[in-house]
C-alpha cells in the first residue's frame, strides 16, 4: 500500500475505532502471507487473482473460509441499434473516471464492423472535450504508483509491438512527466486477444476497441 493511502487507512482508525478493533498493517507479500495463516474465522481479500491464490494457500492451512473479491474483464458492447454517439459519450465517463482506476470501469469495447472507424472518432471527440488539458487537471488524475505505472505503459508497448494501432489522446499536446505518472488517454484498436491489455484486468485510462 503505497504512504498515502496507508495515512488515510490509519486516519479511519484514530478516534473511530479501539486499538482491538482496527489496525493497519504494513508489509510486502511476506506479510500478507503470515498475515493469512493466522486462524481467523474469516478473511475478505481484494486484490489481484495472483496475490489471491497466494493468500488462498496460506488460509488453507487453518481452512480459513474466504471471501474474495478479485480484478476482472469488463467488457461494454455497442449493439448495432445504440445511439453511437450516446454510447461513446457514456464509455468515456464510464472508462475514464480516476483515469480508469474504478473497478467498474469498461476494459474494452465491442462494436460492429461498419461502425468502427466512426466510434473511434466519437470516442476521440467526447475524451478531448472532456479532458482538454491533463497536467494540473483536478478531473484527471495520476496513476497510484510507480509500479502500476510502468505496468500500464507494458500493456501499451507490448499491443504497439504486435502492431496494434496505438491512439495516445493528448489534446494539448503537453509534455507529461513521469514522475506525474500520467498516462494519457489511450484507444487500442483491433488488439491481438492474447495480449495482456485484453487477458488482465487494465485498471488504468487504456481502451482496447
Amino acid at each position: 500500500m503505497d504512504t498515502e493511502n496507508l495515512g488515510t487507512s490509519r486516519g479511519i482508525g484514530i478516534g473511530s475505532f479501539e486499538p482491538d478493533e482496527f489496525a493497519v498493517f504494513e508489509g510486502g507479500i511476506e506479510t500478507g502471507r503470515a498475515f493469512a495463516e493466522l486462524p481467523f474465522d474469516h478473511l475478505l481479500f481484494t486484490g489481484s487473482t495472483r496475490v489471491a491464490k497466494e493468500v488462498s494457500n496460506s488460509a488453507a492451512k487453518n481452512l480459513t473460509p474466504l471471501t474474495l473479491e478479485l480484478g476482472g474483464k469488463s467488457p461494454a458492447l455497442v449493439c448495432p441499434g445504440a445511439n453511437l454517439k450516446r454510447a461513446a459519450e457514456r464509455i468515456v465517463f464510464g472508462k475514464l473516471a480516476n483515469a480508469g482506476q474504478i473497478c467498474i470501469a469498461p476494459d474494452y469495447v465491442f462494436v460492429e464492423r461498419a461502425k468502427f472507424h466512426d466510434f473511434i472518432e466519437l470516442l476521440q471527440t467526447y475524451i478531448k472535450k472532456a479532458y482538454p488539458r491533463l497536467n494540473n487537471n483536478p478531473d484527471y488524475t495520476s496513476i497510484i504508483s510507480a509500479d502500476h505505472f510502468s505496468r500500464l505503459n507494458r500493456m501499451i508497448e507490448e499491443a504497439r509491438e504486435d502492431g496494434a494501432e496505438i491512439i495516445s489522446i493528448n489534446p494539448d499536446g503537453e509534455t507529461l512527466e513521469p514522475s506525474a505518472r500520467k498516462i494519457p488517454p489511450t484507444l487500442i484498436l483491433r488488439p491481438n486477444p492474447t495480449l495482456g491489455v485484453m487477458q488482465e484486468e487494465i485498471f488504468g485510462p487504456i481502451l482496447p476497441v
